[in-house]
């Protein structure tokens, strides 16, 4: 049996902290600690935290935003496979018992499927990533600075592998922690895939109000340029991390289809908002190389895929509102 720490980072997710922390300790896997570093909350979370002191270790800091979590949450943990897991995200009943048995000594990271809920807990039928990529993924960061993984709640680490990436610069990880550790692990050995949801991914629909934070899928901004920014600088703090670690200096070649897709939304919807030096050209050139060969699509899917790109780009504004707002999937909406 493998020891998993369970690490829990919280920052003002009161509301959800208790399912959060009882869907950990009501596993069917037994081998496991719980590790919760609230991150200078103002809400009522640390109060609420308190009743939990003989089931796991607490840790109360000042805001430092999550990188800082993510380091002090490892520094106290003892297991041989970590999983940080947001506050707001639960675990399915069986997920360390299937986690345990499906890891393969000397691998970096393991990762799995998540099924979405909102924010009364209802479920949904929609669980992504649609395809999980697996095996030796050292080449995909290099060319894309991605490749196909769940985010942060969906992943589980070695300690071997959070030893050589931790700690991390928890000014450039403020947020988006869990994109260094997703991005970063390939290069500390191979990545297993667990082809089921065993996480629940909450997205909060009652704050997707207005149209363009509509047009987001996850908890990313609440417009898809705010989201394409984001982005942006997640890859080139990637870029500066590998560089760091594995001194390996380079500039990834290619934009996935996912992050093109919140550029040309921005720049057909909100162009009031887009930066004037931007065009369609440079949009599409950049779309057909990401969708030729973005590994994770099959042939018939990159077709479709790239329709889309050409209908949203040429369609008058309104229809191609409309293409936009079918494919963005909010499964609690009729």
């Amino acid at each position: 049996m493998k020891k998993i720490s369970v690490i829990i980072n919280n920052y003002n997710y009161s509301q959800y902290l208790d399912e959060c922390i009882n869907s950990v300790l009501s596993q069917s896997y037994n081998d496991f600690e719980l590790i919760i570093v609230d991150d200078g909350s103002t809400d009522d979370s640390r109060v609420l935290l308190s009743k939990y002191s003989d089931y796991a270790k607490l840790i109360f800091k000042n805001n430092g935003g999550q990188g800082s979590a993510y380091n002090i949450g490892f520094s106290e943990s003892v297991g041989d496979l970590i999983l940080f897991l947001d506050s707001d995200d639960l675990l399915l009943k069986d997920a360390l018992s299937i986690i345990s048995n499906e890891w393969v000594l000397g691998a970096a990271k393991l990762h799995f499927k998540l099924q979405v809920i909102n924010e009364l807990s209802e479920k949904s039928n929609f669980i992504f990533p649609e395809t999980l990529d697996k095996g030796d993924l050292k080449d995909l960061v290099i060319k894309y600075g991605s490749y196909s993984s769940p985010p942060a709640s969906g992943n589980v680490y070695s300690r071997e592998c959070l030893k050589t990436l931790l700690p991390l610069h928890q000014d450039d990880w403020k947020i988006a922690a869990d994109s260094y550790l997703i991005f970063l692990s390939p290069f500390c050995g191979d990545v297993i895939e667990v082809n089921q949801a065993l996480a629940l991914y909450r997205i909060d629909y009652s704050r997707k109000n207005d149209l363009p934070s509509k047009l987001v899928f996850n908890n990313s901004p609440s417009t898809p340029w705010a989201a394409y920014e984001r982005s942006i600088l997640t890859k080139n703090a990637i870029l500066k991390s590998i560089k760091e670690k594995f001194d390996l200096d380079y500039q990834f070649d290619i934009t996935p289809p996912p992050i093109d897709k919140l550029r040309l939304i921005s720049f057909k919807l909100f162009k009031d908002k887009h930066p004037t030096h931007d065009s369609f050209f440079r949009i599409l050139r950049s779309s057909f190389r990401g969708v030729v060969s973005w590994p994770a699509y099959s042939k018939l899917k990159k077709i479709f895929v790239f329709m889309w790109f050409l209908l949203v780009a040429f369609l008058p504004r309104k229809l191609a509102l409309c293409l936009c707002r079918k494919s963005i999937v909010n499964p609690f909406e009729s």
